[in-house]
């Protein structure tokens, strides 16, 4: 497994997620792979909206993607969206980070 292909492998997103969306979908993960991702209440956002963290994995290194730091930056959604699901379905790629 090489950075080309996981690059290769990202799709052809056509519009940002939402924050929902983007819960949901971690939800989703979290549901298809217990074994793997876990995903749980960080705390709460000022408005009292939750604010949730998706680990996938084990490991002594660590990584942390923040998917929404300003309103005007929605990129960081498809890209915990696509490292996320690529990561709990992928052992091998797991084991090389």
């Amino acid at each position: 497994m090489s950075i080309k292909d996981v690059l290769m492998g990202v799709p052809d997103y056509r519009e940002f997620m939402s924050i929902d969306e983007l819960n949901e979908s971690s939800l989703l993960l979290d549901e298809r792979h217990p074994e793997v991702v876990r995903l749980f209440k960080l705390g709460e956002s000022a408005r009292g909206e939750p604010i949730y963290a998706l680990r996938v994995g084990e490991g002594a290194l660590k990584a942390v993607l923040i998917g929404f730091p300003h309103p005007n930056e929605p990129i960081g959604s498809l890209t915990i969206e696509y490292l996320s699901n690529r990561l709990a379905e992928d052992e091998g790629l797991r084991r090389e980070l």
